[in-house]
């Protein structure tokens, strides 16, 4: 058990080096959201009549965005962070990063549960076999709690919940309560970096962008000291 650990561990650390291309694409995705967030900096009127409409029917943004985040999880790669700061003009930062995070939390929970009980057949329908295959070193069933949440936290949340699906035995509770706590950061960073940046708080937006990245760099190490 001991020597199969180590060997789980050295494997995570030499995959680690492979996700240079996923900052890339972190940038990318950085460079949407700050795009997307421009129409609201300049022409917050023009959206107007979309805020009325949303607060005469209140249910309809909540449950359009959490459909859309769920599903940005499950039919991995559907990149959908732009549209955080959308929903942060329209219904404000908080409500922004709840409903964000019940999104990808449940998103998560039910790509860990295809991958659990239906196997390759289904999975091959959502997402890449040989991108999950790449993950295939990295999950274990004896991952810690604390491990687990850090690595929600760090690795793309689609691909990582079909991997721990399929390939450990890991505790369905233990997956889902690490789930949830892992996303609560990046949520709120996001969704208050983009109401900072939509009402031209730039100094906010700042103090908010190096905090969130303070987050990830110690949750990074703290995770390849413990793995």
């Amino acid at each position: 058990m001991i020597k199969r650990q180590r060997l789980v561990s050295r494997n995570f650390r030499k995959n680690m080096g492979k996700d240079k291309n996923e900052f890339l694409i972190g940038g990318v995705i950085l460079g949407l959201f700050i795009l997307v967030s421009l129409p609201f900096f300049f022409w917050d009127s023009q959206f107007d009549f979309l805020k009325e409409f949303l607060k005469s029917n209140p249910y309809y943004a909540p449950a359009i965005f959490i459909a859309v985040e769920i599903l940005s999880i499950v039919v991995a790669p559907v990149v959908t962070l732009p549209l955080i700061p959308f929903m942060v003009g329209l219904i404000g930062s908080l409500a922004t990063a709840i409903y964000a995070t019940i999104g990808w939390t449940v998103g998560a929970i039910i790509a860990f549960l295809i991958a659990r009980h239906f196997g390759r057949p289904l999975i091959s329908k959502f997402v890449s076999l040989e991108t999950i295959e790449k993950y295939e070193q990295r999950v274990s069933e004896n991952t810690q709690f604390i491990s687990l949440v850090l690595i929600r936290m760090v690795l793309p949340i689609d691909v990582i919940s079909y991997a721990y699906g399929f390939f450990s035995g890991i505790a369905f509770w233990k997956y889902a309560l690490a789930t949830l706590i892992g996303t609560i950061p990046l949520t709120f960073v996001i969704a208050y970096a983009g109401g900072a940046l939509i009402s031209g708080q730039f100094s906010d937006l700042i103090y908010i962008l190096v905090f969130g990245l303070i987050i990830f760099l110690v949750s990074w190490s703290v995770l390849r000291k413990t793995n």
